[in-house]
């Protein structure tokens, strides 16, 4: 597999690499390579929705979490420590759960306070997310996670949402949001967050975190290196 994949990046026309981490892996054999990481669509999770019915709304703050329940995104024992440690708090989890997993999606559900939503459209995506108090992101650290930018991150910042993630690197450079890597260290970041929230500090963290974020933006360095390869024409007009 690894070969196929290392012949593919040498035949290909042109080469962008989703995180600083994966460009510097891949640079020296493609010194062409263009960088282009994950964004978002700001507007949207942005822009004010109406608080889903289906959440809890007994005064207590959720932890929230969007996108698929999976073993490469889910340190398990870290989540359930930390939920244990917080039995105040709701910890919300809206998402699609990969089969492979469902023994340990269960496992989760079954917390008294923690609610398993399952799957929702994107246009009630933004819904959840700005009803979070604080978002979450509950990755291991792996080769693949250590070189990921997650999508959620700027979704949670564009709603205005602060983010406590374990340490991925693009994470512990991000303003306004807060890493940790243990059941004591996530538990006072979440607290901390939480706090942040509405605050000056936070909102100016977050629109700086966002504004280069949107898709648009992310995507000019590949559409410039196609219309440099000669494979896309981009016109200003008719």
């Amino acid at each position: 597999a690894q070969l196929h994949h290392d012949s593919v990046v040498a035949e290909a026309d042109v080469v962008a690499a989703a995180s600083p981490g994966l460009a510097e892996r891949y640079r020296p054999g493609r010194p062409d390579l263009v960088l282009a990481p994950n964004g978002a669509d700001p507007e949207r999770f942005g822009t004010p929705q109406p608080r889903p019915g289906d959440l809890p709304d007994d005064g207590r703050p959720i932890a929230g979490y969007h996108g698929a329940i999976a073993d490469w995104r889910f340190d398990w024992e870290l989540f359930v420590g930390v939920a244990a440690a917080l039995p105040e708090w709701w910890f919300v989890l809206v998402g699609p759960v990969d089969q492979r997993d469902t023994a340990q999606a269960e496992r989760l559900g079954r917390l008294p306070n923690v609610l398993r939503l399952g799957e929702r459209s994107l246009d009630t995506l933004p819904g959840y997310v700005q009803a979070f108090d604080v978002g979450t992101m509950w990755y291991p650290l792996n080769p693949v996670t250590e070189a990921a930018i997650p999508m959620k991150l700027y979704e949670y910042l564009a709603a205005g949402r602060p983010c406590v993630s374990t340490p991925l690197p693009a994470c512990e450079a991000a303003g306004g949001v807060w890493t940790a890597g243990d059941v004591a260290g996530f538990v006072a970041a979440l607290e901390a967050a939480r706090a942040a929230a509405g605050t000056e500090e936070f909102a100016a963290a977050a629109a700086a975190e966002t504004a280069g974020a949107a898709w648009p933006k992310r995507l000019e360095p590949i559409f410039e290196a196609l219309e440099a390869a000669g494979l896309l024409r981009v016109s200003g007009g008719s």
